[in-house]
């Protein structure tokens, strides 16, 4: 064999074995990625029950919050007022009074007047018993501001509100890995 021949199958021959070698390496970099990858596998499968079962709770939860309003209200309003009232009135009066007059006397019947003073006492009761109607009609102007300073709790039940759909979305797709990647478990 020539010098050139030998030189060639050295040079295959150390080809071959880079190649072996290479491959070698490829394949011990393959196995050591594979088994972080089941690793990773493993780590995410135990998770998702977990993470599926609090899901579900967030759906049927209900979230709690107290609002805080402090905050003055303008109150500017007219409140008509129209009203008849009847008013009832039942009592006596008592009259005593002497009355100081002048009548006009004819003694003898001539057609000759004399006036003659005369004091008149009046001694009586009236009694009075009746209802008086009394129409009110009146508009009043109201022009106010209301200081509010309130705590008004929340309640916002999850499973009510267009996020437990997504939720349920969630929950189906985290469902939907756990099975795929059971199928990547060796």
């Amino acid at each position: 064999m020539t010098k050139g021949g030998r030189i060639a199958i050295i040079l295959l021959f150390l080809l071959g074995l880079s190649s072996l070698a290479l491959n070698f390496w490829l394949y011990w970099q393959l196995q050591v990625n594979h088994q972080k990858a089941v690793g990773l596998v493993r780590q995410v499968r135990a998770g998702l029950p977990e993470a599926i079962d609090e899901l579900e709770a967030f759906e049927q939860a209900t979230i709690t919050y107290k609002v805080n309003i402090q905050q003055e209200l303008p109150i500017e309003t007219e409140i008509p007022f129209n009203e008849t009232f009847e008013v009832p009135i039942k009592l006596t009066v008592p009259i005593s009074q002497t009355i100081n007059t002048s009548v006009m006397i004819d003694p003898l019947g001539t057609g000759l007047e004399i006036p003659v003073e005369i004091n008149v006492p009046v001694n009586l009761e009236v009694p009075i018993d009746t209802s008086i109607p009394i129409a009110i009609e009146r508009t009043i102007p109201i022009s106010t501001m209301i200081p509010l300073d309130l705590k008004v709790p929340v309640e916002i039940k999850v499973g009510e509100t267009d996020l437990a759909g997504f939720v349920s979305q969630l929950r189906t797709g985290l469902a939907s890995l756990d099975e795929i990647l059971a199928g990547l478990e060796p």
